[in-house]
């Protein structure tokens, strides 16, 4: 049986930005760090998933929540 290892991918455009990041998360063995935008990182380290925010989301892939954003929900 396969063992699953979790991993968490941090990325961003900006390397500089990843840099500063770094050092504030090397207790982490399964943090890692790439420059690129979503879907270049997705392809590139062949996840099966990318969590992005709703606001991500909708720039980024075209998604349409089915709510106003401007309305607060609680449920």
């Amino acid at each position: 049986m396969n063992q699953i290892k979790p991993q968490l991918i941090i990325f961003g455009t900006d390397s500089t930005q990843l840099d500063l990041v770094k050092p504030q998360l090397t207790i982490l063995p399964y943090v890692s760090y790439e420059v690129g935008t979503g879907p270049q990182v997705t392809k590139k380290t062949q996840l099966d998933a990318m969590w992005v925010t709703l606001m991500e989301g909708m720039d980024k892939f075209g998604l349409n929540p089915p709510f106003p954003l401007h309305e607060a929900r609680v449920y």
